[in-house]
């Protein structure tokens, strides 16, 4: 299963981070969009799998900004892609942990609520952390419970883990969202 992102993408990397550097440069840390283009530079240069710049901006970012939800979001799925599982869960739990106020911001709120639980679900999966994998998904569908990737991660472990009338019950619910 893949990881679920924020939002749509048009792929036009490169003119989108030519865009946000320039922005980037221009702008001061206490201007409304600047955690935004951090983000979304980190997003891009990951897209492009130039994993070492994505960080790079992601960490500029997170210094500025540490407890900034989106910023965070893309934190969990840039350091899973580089293997530093720990690093991917704390962001997830920031992320979780409550909403940032005192700034504008314009926000995908499905990134802190079910994708985020979705996303956990999965790291806790490659982790080895099933019971744990299960909770984040069962949070994510009570959230939204049309939200068919956590009821595929739900099967997926219920058949793992041999709980045969479990998995039977959520492959029928998959089957009514037609899946």
């Amino acid at each position: 299963m893949r990881f679920v992102l924020s939002t749509p993408i048009l792929k036009e990397w490169d003119r989108a981070i030519e865009a946000l550097e320039r922005c980037r440069s221009l702008s001061k840390p206490h201007e409304s969009t600047v955690r935004k283009v951090y983000a979304m530079l980190a997003g891009s240069y990951l897209e492009r799998r130039e994993l070492e710049t994505a960080k790079e901006r992601l960490e500029q970012g997170l210094r500025l900004y540490p407890q900034d939800p989106e910023l965070n979001f893309r934190g969990g799925i840039l350091y899973r892609e580089l293997g530093n599982l720990a690093a991917a869960e704390l962001c997830y739990k920031v992320v979780l942990g409550g909403r940032e106020t005192g700034h504008i911001d314009s926000l995908d709120v499905s990134m802190t609520g079910y994708k985020a639980h979705h996303n956990l679900g999965l790291l806790y999966q490659e982790m080895g952390r099933l019971g744990e994998a299960e909770a984040e998904w069962r949070r994510a569908v009570t959230e939204n419970p049309n939200f068919l990737p956590s009821w595929q991660g739900l099967a997926q472990l219920y058949g793992q883990t041999r709980r045969f009338e479990d998995a039977r019950a959520v492959e029928a619910r998959i089957a009514e969202l037609g899946g």
